[in-house]
C-alpha cells in the first residue's frame, strides 16, 4: 500500500501555469507604457511560477521522506495497545552532595537567586554612593569658582596684582644694577 502511494507521489505532475510571452519590441523602437506592462506582468508571472513549483518540489519531498521513514518502521497490530510512554525523568541535581529530590532543586534555586538579588542590591547602594559623591564634588566646585562676571573680575584683578608684583621685581632689579654700575664708572 505504501509503495503504491510512494509510486503515485513520485509519478504525479506538477501544475503547469500558462503564460503568455510578452510583446517584442523591434531594435531601435522605444517600448511603450501597454509593452513595459506587459513584460512585468509576465516576469511576475514567471518568478510566482517558480515559486509554486518549488514549493510543490519541497511538499513531495517532504511527503516522500515521511513514507520512507513510516515504511522502514516494523508493522503494528492497529488492535495491539499502544506502547508505554516513556518515563519523564527529572533533571539531575546542580549539586552532587545533595540528593535528587524537588524540594532540594527549588532549595537551590532559592538559593541562586538570593544570592542574585544580593549582588544586585550591592551594586545599586554602591552605585547611590557614587551619584552621592559625584553631586557633592560638583556642588563643591559651584560653591569655590563663583560663576559668570565675579569669576572674571577676581582673575582680572589676580592679573593685575602679578603685573604690579613683576613690576616691583624688575625696579629692584634695576636699581640694584645701576648702583653696580655707578661703582664701576667711578673714576680711578
Amino acid at each position: 500500500m505504501r509503495a503504491l502511494l510512494l509510486a503515485l507521489l513520485i509519478a504525479a505532475p506538477a501544475p503547469a501555469l500558462a503564460q503568455v510571452a510578452p510583446p517584442v519590441v523591434r531594435p531601435g523602437q522605444t517600448p511603450g507604457p501597454a509593452d513595459v506592462a506587459a513584460r512585468h506582468r509576465y516576469e511576475t508571472d514567471r518568478l510566482r511560477a517558480r515559486a509554486e513549483a518549488a514549493e510543490a518540489e519541497r511538499r513531495r519531498q517532504e511527503q516522500e521522506t515521511r513514507l520512507v521513514i513510516e515504511s522502514l518502521q516494523p508493522e503494528r497490530d492497529p488492535y495491539a495497545a499502544p506502547p508505554p510512554p516513556e518515563p519523564v525523568r527529572a533533571p539531575p541535581a546542580t549539586s552532587p552532595a545533595r540528593p535528587d529530590t524537588v524540594a532540594s532543586r527549588h532549595r537551590l534555586e532559592t538559593d541562586r537567586l538570593r544570592a542574585r538579588a544580593d549582588r544586585a542590591e550591592t551594586l545599586r547602594r554602591a552605585q547611590a554612593l557614587e551619584a552621592r559623591q559625584t553631586v557633592a564634588d560638583l556642588q563643591a566646585d559651584r560653591r569655590a569658582r563663583p560663576p559668570g562676571p565675579t569669576a572674571i573680575a577676581a582673575d582680572a584683578e589676580a592679573a593685575r596684582a602679578e603685573r604690579a608684583a613683576a613690576a616691583r621685581r624688575r625696579e629692584q632689579t634695576r636699581q640694584s644694577l645701576s648702583e653696580i654700575d655707578d661703582w664701576l664708572d667711578r673714576g680711578r
